[in-house]
């Protein structure tokens, strides 16, 4: 219960700091506008995604239809709107499970240490060797393209860059003076890595997490750009920059707004993460 007590006003007093940052409140207003927009999506689109007007294909913007339509005569801001939806799905499991995995394994290594550790770190720093897109591609080329074999992709590749940044947190704080009084004291290394091990890994995870979303919603892009990502006629920001390139000199829109909601929220997130590494980094505080 204290522990919870204590989660519960670290989040608190996170947030009336991110109010207090002005980089962080800006990065969280794009987040939050990011999320709720994939949220009440289908409340916010003026027209059916897969609704097609071919007499007014590639019209530019207009009254009607803010963000023109595309080569299909599908209303741009409706499909841009839906896309959301597509890289929320993507950016918050793909990140959820890498954290979680990267959690227990980084914890694992960093806390046994020997050559437990030994073994995890070659296999983190082999798996870290390959360029993490070029090994997405590999391992959906093998499982086949969609949304669900994307997630399962990055989180294949995304976990490792987790586990190093919590090993190499857990070989500090396993030396501090209240984890050595609680082994001194005979605590179960279970209850050592859960009560005084993990609470302080939550303020650096919770950084690499935020920042993680940004990169997992280009790493979707990226792929779905490819066309192994998600599947027409399901919206993605990627796939519609794959369908506009063709239509780049007569219909420039198709590309550029996609392009721009992709930005956009990449720059919030990184805003955000920015913005909490120097609320939550202690040095930071104490200038």
């Amino acid at each position: 219960m204290d522990f919870l007590i204590r989660e519960s006003d670290m989040i608190n007093n996170t947030l009336k700091a991110i109010l207090r940052n002005r980089l962080a409140l800006i990065g969280f207003i794009i987040v939050s506008i990011f999320f709720l927009t994939a949220l009440f999506a289908p409340f916010l689109t003026p027209y059916n995604i897969y609704a097609q007007n071919l007499e007014q294909r590639l019209s530019t913007p207009s009254a009607s239809h803010p963000l023109g339509l595309d080569e299909l005569g599908r209303d741009i801001l409706s499909r841009i709107i839906y896309g959301s939806r597509v890289s929320l799905k993507v950016g918050v499991i793909t990140v959820t499970i890498s954290s979680i995995v990267g959690l227990l394994i980084g914890t694992f290594a960093g806390f046994i240490g020997g050559k437990v550790d030994e073994i995890i770190m070659r296999i983190i720093d082999i798996l870290l060797a390959f360029p993490g897109i070029l090994l997405a591609i590999a391992i959906i080329a093998i499982v086949g393209p969609g949304i669900d074999n994307v997630i399962f992709a990055l989180c294949i590749v995304g976990w490792v860059g987790y586990a190093r940044l919590v090993r190499g947190q857990t070989l500090s704080i396993r030396e501090n003076e209240y984890v050595l009084a609680a082994k001194a004291l005979g605590a179960p290394a279970i209850r050592t890595i859960l009560f005084y091990i993990i609470p302080n890994l939550l303020s650096p995870l919770l950084v690499q997490a935020t920042l993680g979303i940004a990169g997992a919603i280009v790493a979707e892009a990226s792929l779905s750009f490819l066309g192994l990502g998600v599947q027409a006629p399901t919206p993605s920001w990627g796939s519609m920059l794959n369908d506009g390139q063709r239509y780049l000199s007569v219909a420039p829109h198709l590309t550029a707004f996609p392009g721009l909601a992709i930005m956009v929220v990449v720059m919030g997130f990184n805003f955000l993460g920015d913005g909490m590494r120097d609320i939550l980094d202690p040095r930071s505080n104490s200038k």
